[in-house]
């Protein structure tokens, strides 16, 4: 579930966004925007289910914000917090079906409450609406079923798990909490990585289902059942309520692995295959099994023996040696005798026991020595990341070494290149320049700063710095100082100005104006003249 945060003050964004405890009340991830224009872009872009807005903004207001969402997404729930306690804005968000209005200063704890309601109104909406569309669903989206209610069965609350195995025994399954249960993981590398070329999940369930019933029918009373997990891997749970019969050998998993292989024409499959457990023990027993998961960071095909965390240790390689090495080469210019030697390292790691610590350890280690070099080299490390890859995409690529690889590529590219990076200067001097010129479109945050290629919220926090002035204000008074010229320098009629200046809407330009000035246009140009 996503959340957005939409304020044209990013000190509050931020404010909420490390004061509130978004995972544990069940948000994935947490979005933001400065203006409703910037909102309205990301909605456009990601799911989001809830909205949390501010009412007072620049040009279009959180009230006008929430009008122009209810019609275009009317089922994200909206909720106002704003620190002006106004009966017509509690009227107009009532009016305007929003879940709830918030004033502010309000503590985290009540703010959280809000949040929390919303969650549980948005599950239940959307449970309401799932149920209500099983009985005609199920035929044609079998494993979408099978995957929510599996998702029940992860869940810590008893009421969820309960509801879990009625829903799989609505299905034809036969669970109860103490049958006996083997789970399987398979993770096919390609399809889970979305590689150019990968098996299609249709191909993959079908060879699966496949391969299951000529092992297991015949041999043994269980049943199985195959689903996908969000993370597009493949779960097999294979169960029964009569545990004499559960005979999950070494040969059956290697000709599961085998035939699967062959079948898909796909060699990069891990298997990962747990001891039996009660059913009710599904949600610890997944948890260890992501643990092995996890720590495969080789993607190593194998087949993998679940037994407990424990067998996971952190033993890290050792670094200091290869760290002072790297620094002199860093700094000396030998960056491909660098690369190699960062390369050797890796290998190291491909072929130890402990694969994901020594991977996190030289994640840290590497990025920390990068990012002082840059900053020594007075170079701008944000400037340095685009689209293509980012920041975040850096910072998060532990996960497997074919990421980190990428990333000490990226990095020793941005230390290799022989382009200066700009200054912090240049890029304000840059933005005012492209406002200057452009002062007859009604430009956005978000165009100036795609403009010098920075992220919109640093570069928000760059101009402030630099110029102590807000962007958005910074626009503004470009366009009331053009005017003021305009309506000196020339006869032209307000209305003329006002379109020179993009403003199709004469009104708002003589506001903008006034707020501005005091007066209107007219009444400047007579007291100016």
């Amino acid at each position: 579930m996503n959340l957005l945060i939409v304020d044209d003050q990013l000190s509050v964004i931020s404010g909420l966004k490390n004061s509130i405890h978004f995972k544990e009340l069940g948000f994935d991830e947490v979005l933001s925007a400065t203006s409703a224009e910037d909102a309205m872009q990301v909605l456009a872009e990601k799911p989001v289910e809830v909205m949390l807005t501010d009412i007072e903004m620049p040009e279009k207001n959180g009230l006008q914000l929430n009008e122009e969402v209810q019609a275009k997404y009317p089922d994200i729930l909206r909720i106002v917090l704003t620190s002006h306690a106004v009966f017509s804005y509690a009227k107009e968000s009532v009016r305007l079906g929003c879940f709830d209005y918030i004033v502010q200063p309000a503590p985290v704890p009540e703010i959280e409450e809000v949040l929390k309601k919303a969650v549980d109104h948005v599950n239940l909406v959307y449970n309401n609406r799932r149920m209500n569309e099983y009985g005609e669903l199920f035929n044609s989206h079998r494993s979408e079923f099978l995957q929510n209610s599996i998702l029940k069965l992860y869940s810590e609350n008893e009421q969820e798990f309960a509801e879990g195995i009625e829903m799989l025994n609505s299905s034809g399954y036969h669970i109860r909490p103490e049958t006996v249960t083997q789970m399987i993981l398979l993770d096919v590398f390609s399809y889970s990585q979305s590689l150019p070329v990968h098996p299609q999940q249709r191909e993959v369930m079908a060879s699966l289902d496949k391969a299951l019933k000529l092992l297991i029918e015949g041999r043994m009373a269980a049943e199985y059942l195959v689903s996908m997990t969000a993370d597009r891997k493949f779960l097999v749970l294979i169960f029964s309520n009569s545990p004499e019969t559960m005979d999950i050998s070494d040969r059956f998993l290697l000709a599961l692995h085998n035939s699967l292989k062959l079948d898909i024409h796909d060699e990069g499959i891990a298997v990962y295959v747990t001891q039996t457990f009660p059913f009710r023990e599904m949600n610890e027993v997944n948890k260890i099994v992501r643990y092995y998961v996890q720590y495969n960071v080789a993607h190593t095909p194998d087949i993998f023996l679940v037994r407990e965390t424990q067998a996971i240790r952190n033993f890290t390689i050792e670094l200091p040696d290869y760290l002072k090495r790297w620094n002199m080469m860093l700094n000396s210019g030998q960056f491909n005798l660098l690369k190699k030697d960062i390369q050797s390292c890796i290998d190291k790691i491909r072929v130890s026991d402990h694969q994901y610590m020594n991977l996190c350890d030289l994640h840290q280690q590497l990025t920390q020595l990068f990012f002082r070099h840059f900053y020594e080299k007075k170079i701008n490390i944000m400037a340095l990341f685009t689209n293509d890859y980012t920041y975040q995409d850096c910072m998060a690529s532990f996960g497997s070494i074919e990421e980190f690889e990428r990333a000490v590529q990226f990095l020793l590219a941005a230390t290799d290149t022989k382009e200066t990076v700009s200054r912090d200067s240049d890029y304000v001097e840059k933005a005012k320049t492209y406002i200057a010129e452009n002062n007859s479109q009604i430009l956005t945050v978000r165009d100036v700063s795609d403009y010098v290629h920075l992220n919109p919220e640093y570069f928000t926090r760059l101009f402030k710095k630099e110029t102590g002035l807000n962007i958005k204000n910074y626009i503004i008074d470009s366009k009331i100082a053009s005017a003021k010229d305009m309506l000196l320098s020339t006869t032209l009629p307000v209305s003329m100005i006002a379109l020179e200046l993009g403003y199709s809407n004469f009104s708002h330009f003589t506001q903008m104006f006034r707020k501005a000035e005091g007066v209107t246009p007219s009444e400047y140009r007579a007291k100016m003249t």
